[in-house]
């Protein structure tokens, strides 16, 4: 077997690619045993790439070598959805992302190959020649490839996927995705035949194809970062509008639970001036006197006084809708996070039990159960409550916004999301016959302490 240029260079497109996929992508959910899927998919490629044919004469035409790379492309992308719990969009756009990205660092490679005198030709991969016989450059042609592709797929990682990619990934804009491939295989075949047919280019014109690739793939990445960064900035709106829309509501709330503190005051003190002029009282307005009393008498020591404020003013719209409110909590180590914040998250969590339990018609079941506790090094805050119907989820695990779904609502979680992630934690939501379980963990540690 004759080691060629182009030999070579399709087994590195695979390697390149590959590498590129599984660097972008491995924040995605992974199937089971993902060692094991990712050793069996790199080694289905690379076997493709080196058993591809290379037939003389026709596997050096343009056509051929584009069409070889872009099936080899294809065939990487396709070991996404074997490794990973992942859409068919978003193979799309991790095969646009890392093809350009690749593209872009083999064109940076291109240049500075011709710079340093390691390629005699920007037509070097699309020749025959033995590659052996270059001696020594071979060693220095894939080092610096080694390193000039860490060094764009790191940049490319860290100025555009991290920040566009969270938890989740979610693509709605099918039209730019279409739009920015199509730019991408465009640039790639005009490169492929200005190549191919460019006998004897001149430097200048070299660099200058090398030049126009380099902006085209920019271009590329940027616009895709634009469109995703725009995204997660209108869902952020969003769910702020939401969490103001929301405080508005629990401002009412809390308003109408003051009018009833003073009705019942007026009322109770309607009754003791009547005890104070010895007049009598019956049963029946010692029995409210007393229910009343037991109502305002909801004083909470969970060790936090935002979280004592919250719950009093919970229980008192339980006490009105007859949900029974129980409350097993150590709070006394929440103190890293702000009131707001814990008002944020408490409020609207149990905001939802409140809903969903509201329209529970056995009163057996009309209950809301809050656990705090303090594990090792970690908090562990569990929301329980019963519910009714069925709970639907969407793509992204979140419990659907619908008549049957208790009042989970896709932006409540998504604020109680925005809280656990700032402070580092994690959460799980389980439900197990018709109890559904809010679950959250914080860890006490440095980063947390440093929010104090």
């Amino acid at each position: 077997m004759i080691i060629t240029n182009l030999f070579i260079n399709k087994i590195l497109f695979m390697i390149e690619m590959l590498a590129g996929l599984y660097v972008f992508s491995h924040k995605m959910k992974k199937k089971q045993k993902p060692a094991i899927r990712y050793i069996a998919s790199i080694s289905v490629c690379l076997l493709i790439a080196v058993f591809y044919p290379l037939v003389k004469d026709v596997s050096y035409s343009w056509w051929y070598i584009s069409l070889m790379y872009f099936i080899f492309a294809i065939v990487s992308c396709l070991t996404l959805p074997f490794i990973y719990e992942i859409s068919w969009k978003q193979v799309l756009f991790f095969f646009i992302v890392a093809y350009t990205a690749q593209h872009f660092a083999y064109q940076l490679n291109t240049v500075l190959s011709l710079a340093c005198g390691l390629i005699n030709s920007y037509q070097s991969a699309y020749n025959g020649d033995n590659l052996l016989e270059d001696g020594g450059l071979l060693v220095l042609r894939l080092t610096l490839t080694t390193v000039v592709f860490t060094l764009v797929y790191v940049t490319v990682y860290i100025a555009f996927i991290s920040r566009v990619i969270k938890k989740d990934l979610s693509i709605n804009n099918m039209e730019i995705l279409i739009i920015s491939g199509i730019a991408l295989i465009i640039d790639i075949l005009v490169n492929a035949v200005i190549v191919s047919y460019g006998k004897d280019l001149m430097d200048v014109i070299e660099y200058m194809i090398c030049l126009y690739s380099l902006i085209n793939c920019f271009v590329i990445l940027f616009l895709l970062y634009f469109v995703l960064r725009s995204k997660n900035l209108q869902k952020d709106l969003d769910v702020s509008s939401f969490l103001l829309n929301e405080a508005e509501k629990k401002y009412t709330q809390m308003k109408n639970n003051v009018d009833l503190i003073n009705i019942k005051c007026h009322d109770m003190k309607q009754q003791i001036i009547a005890i104070g002029q010895n007049r009598s009282i019956n049963q029946e307005a010692l029995q409210d006197m007393t229910e009343a009393i037991q109502i305002y008498d909801s004083t909470m020591h969970t060790g936090n006084d935002a979280v004592d404020i919250i719950l009093v003013d919970k229980k008192l719209n339980c006490n009105q809708l007859q949900i029974n409110l129980k409350c097993y909590a150590d709070c006394s180590k929440l103190n890293f996070m702000s009131d707001s914040d814990i008002y944020s998250l408490f409020g609207n969590a149990i905001d939802n039990a409140i809903e969903a339990t509201s329209k529970i018609s056995d009163p057996s079941k009309r209950l809301i159960n809050l656990f705090v506790k303090n594990i090792n090094n970690f908090i562990s805050i569990r929301f329980e409550n019963y519910f009714s119907g069925e709970i639907k989820f969407d793509s992204d695990g979140h419990p659907k916004s619908t008549k049957t779904n208790d009042g989970y609502h896709g932006f409540g979680i998504k604020s109680l999301e925005m809280i656990v992630d700032k402070y580092h934690g994690n959460h799980l939501i389980k439900i197990n016959d018709d109890i559904f379980s809010f679950n959250i963990f914080f860890p006490l540690n440095e980063q947390n302490n440093e929010e104090l």
